[in-house]
């Protein structure tokens, strides 16, 4: 849900349809004006009309025809706006001297509306500000659209346990109960609330996997199935080379698929992990780093796809490019990664993802006996070694090559 302002100065109200009815014809959002310029009213009318459309739509099936649809997005409408000229109007000045002074309660959305607009002036990503808003979304929609301090530590327990029906892994239900929580403490700070209500309301434990249990890697197998299909073969180079580097260099995706062509040294072989390119980011400081490329692919002509790249001018080295504000690098070679692995039968939630390739190469340099240090600054983890964190020097680049040189799959 979304309040937009119009360069003419009106408002806006925008609701985006979810992905499953997009499919089927119906379109990505409904946008109306909410015919004023003032932004408190704007927001009075956007809450009002925002809970009538949403009852409606999630009615919604796939055999809900569009001409229907329409008509009724527009009977809403009208509607809501009979009314509008009766909540709007003004009181006169004795009229408001002689009432007793009522206090105002911040509705729920409103103060997402705040809380969003606070976050996209931090520091973190878009896609970051996105998530929050959806799983702070779910959490009006299951409770419906109230006054954020009416809101109590039942309130947050009804939730957790609507969380644990729906079906979602424990990591994402946890993910979603933290989101809230972190709006509410914000709502405490700004004083639209006296306290947290979910400060102390968690998920119940689990008996988790051991970590290095929890990702699922690549089988041999199944990465010389991939390798040598024809569904792999009939990708473009830039599939390949991104598949490559995954499995030779423990990158992210991410990283792999943000490399601009200045980030890889043809003298020296090395690749440099930056955040100084247009759009790039790395996770954290211990993320930016350098990594040797592996023989494998220098052989199988990845520099000289690299030189091919600079000579026809290119700044990315992939065409991999984000082109939505949640700035999702790796989005289109996932998406191209999981239909090969359709196509080779390898079954949604059963089936390594593109970010399994990391782990593979982790666990690869594991099992031959390699140490931590060396692994995790090939890969860009932080190291858990006072000594080596705060007192060591990298290691020379040399050292890291000959970790990498004894990956081998074939």
């Amino acid at each position: 849900m979304y309040l937009l302002k119009h360069p003419s100065g009106t408002y806006y109200i925008r609701i985006c349809l979810p992905k499953s009815l997009r499919d089927f014809g119906f379109p990505f959002d409904v946008k109306s004006s909410l015919l004023t310029k003032d932004r408190s009213i704007a927001i009075e009318r956007n809450c009002l009309l925002t809970l009538k459309l949403r009852q409606f739509l999630q009615s919604l099936t796939t055999e809900t025809s569009l001409d229907v649809f329409k008509d009724a997005v527009l009977t809403i409408i009208d509607e809501c706006r009979l009314h509008w000229g009766e909540s709007d109007s003004k009181e006169s000045t004795s009229d408001k001297t002689n009432k007793p002074k009522q206090k105002h309660y911040t509705l729920l959305s409103q103060g997402l509306t705040q809380f969003i607009a606070s976050k996209q002036g931090e520091c973190i990503r878009a896609l970051t500000v996105k998530q929050l808003e959806q799983r702070i979304s779910h959490f009006i929609a299951f409770h419906s659209d109230t006054p954020i301090a009416k809101i109590n530590s039942s309130d947050g327990m009804r939730y957790r346990d609507q969380l644990l029906k729906e079906g979602r892994s424990t990591k994402t239900n946890k993910e979603y109960l933290s989101a809230v929580s972190q709006f509410f403490n914000w709502c405490a700070l700004m004083k639209l609330t006296t306290s947290n209500p979910f400060q102390l309301i968690k998920m119940p434990q689990v008996i988790a996997p051991a970590p290095s249990e929890q990702r699922m890697r690549w089988p041999i197998e199944s990465i010389e199935k991939l390798l040598h299909s024809e569904a792999y073969s009939k990708k473009g180079e830039e599939f390949h080379w991104i598949t490559q580097l995954l499995l030779h260099t423990g990158m992210r995706p991410s990283e792999v698929c943000q490399l601009r062509v200045v980030d890889i040294n043809l003298k020296t072989s090395v690749i440099k992990v930056t955040n100084q390119g247009e759009k790039q980011f790395v996770k954290n400081s211990s993320s930016l780093r350098s990594v040797p490329i592996h023989s494998y692919l220098v052989s199988s002509g990845f520099l000289d796809y690299v030189l091919k790249r600079a000579k026809q001018g290119y700044v990315q080295l992939f065409s991999f490019i984000p082109n939505s504000a949640s700035v999702e690098w790796s989005k289109r070679y996932c998406k191209q990664l999981s239909c090969v692995q359709s196509t080779l039968g390898m079954k949604p939630r059963q089936r390594p993802t593109a970010y399994s390739f990391r782990h593979t190469f982790i666990d690869e340099l594991k099992q031959r006996g390699h140490g931590e240090q060396y692994i995790a600054e090939i890969v860009g983890h932080t190291s858990s070694s006072v000594t080596f964190n705060r007192y060591g020097k990298r290691y020379n680049l040399d050292a890291l090559a000959k970790v990498i040189e004894t990956i081998n799959y074939g």
